[in-house]
């Protein structure tokens, strides 16, 4: 792979994006007689805005009447989280359903009275991999005298349904092929997709785009065609999912900056931290191997502020 980008792009990275996406969805606690409450704030979508930069070869885009998705597209989660309990995986499960299905409202009952837990669930369900649509969350909730809890999720989107379906066309194709042209393996799939991604999505170093939602999530990285840390780590993660495998997001800090990347395990059974930001801004070939394959001691200068992992729904 000729490595043109410029690797010095990496030591001015700063991705403010992911100060909001990792914070934990704040609570909203139901007092007597009224409701108080804080929520995340929105962000603009780039692919709803008039600039829709797209890959050379990006799939060309079709207008939305001519487009027959349902048929098309499995509108279910991709991913599961492999670290909590089973009651936790249900109610991330509903929720994230109810992003697919672009409710207004989710509602659930649960029998977790820590409300920290129900609030890790949705940050979950907010920051994961998938849903780039989701641009706001507000939760209430409420006790019961038989000691459950009433919870109610208010979403808002970035993109109507029809808008959503199309994007989720563009990209499925591209993570199938990306897939397809792997042996198989995870890390066959992880290489595959810093190849492709190296090709088609470029770094932005802009510090006003790069804020865009879009830049942190699959929209950036396969039809904007620009990305940051959290799209490539989330694309990367993406394409593991929709192969079976599972794979992890993790957030902290490397080199003194906020920054995203991958873990998961390979064929062998061993645990695999790759950087796809790293490599795919890489100079030369050997740069991109280390980095998809990250030395114990190359990660254990970072600090991990989560790691969340997936395995496929």
């Amino acid at each position: 792979m000729s490595r043109k980008k410029s690797f010095w792009g990496l030591f001015v990275v700063v991705v403010l994006v992911l100060a909001a996406l990792s914070s934990a969805v704040r609570n909203k606690v139901c007092l007597t007689g009224e409701r108080k409450y804080e929520e995340l704030p929105q962000q603009e979508n780039i692919y709803l805005s008039a600039n829709k930069e797209q890959p050379q070869d990006a799939i060309e885009y079709q207008p939305m009447d001519s487009i027959e998705p349902s048929s098309e597209l499995e509108l279910s989660p991709v991913g599961l989280p492999s670290d909590f309990s089973q009651e936790e995986v249900e109610i991330y499960k509903t929720v994230l359903q109810g992003f697919y299905d672009m409710q207004e409202t989710i509602q659930f009952t649960c029998g977790i009275t820590q409300t920290e837990r129900i609030a890790e669930v949705l940050r979950r369900a907010y920051t994961s991999v998938e849903c780039f649509w989701v641009s706001k969350l507000q939760w209430m909730h409420t006790e019961t005298e038989n000691g459950t809890v009433e919870c109610s999720v208010i979403p808002q989107y970035s993109m109507s349904c029809e808008e959503r379906d199309h994007a989720l066309l563009i990209i499925n194709k591209h993570v199938n092929y990306i897939i397809q042209k792997s042996d198989g393996t995870p890390e066959s799939i992880m290489h595959e997709a810093a190849e492709w991604l190296f090709a088609h999505a470029e770094y932005d170093h802009d510090e006003q785009t790069q804020l865009l939602k879009s830049r942190a999530n699959l929209v950036g990285a396969f039809i904007d065609g620009k990305a940051v840390c959290a799209g490539y780590s989330r694309a990367a993660a993406y394409c593991l999912l929709r192969a079976g495998y599972s794979a992890a997001y993790c957030v902290g800090e490397a080199g003194g900056v906020c920054h995203a990347w991958n873990a998961y395990v390979d064929s062998t059974g061993r645990l695999v931290f790759a950087d796809v930001t790293y490599a795919v801004t890489a100079n030369d070939d050997l740069m991109v191997e280390n980095f998809l394959d990250m030395e114990a001691e190359t990660v254990s200068t970072r600090i991990t502020d989560s790691e969340d992992w997936y395995f496929a729904g």
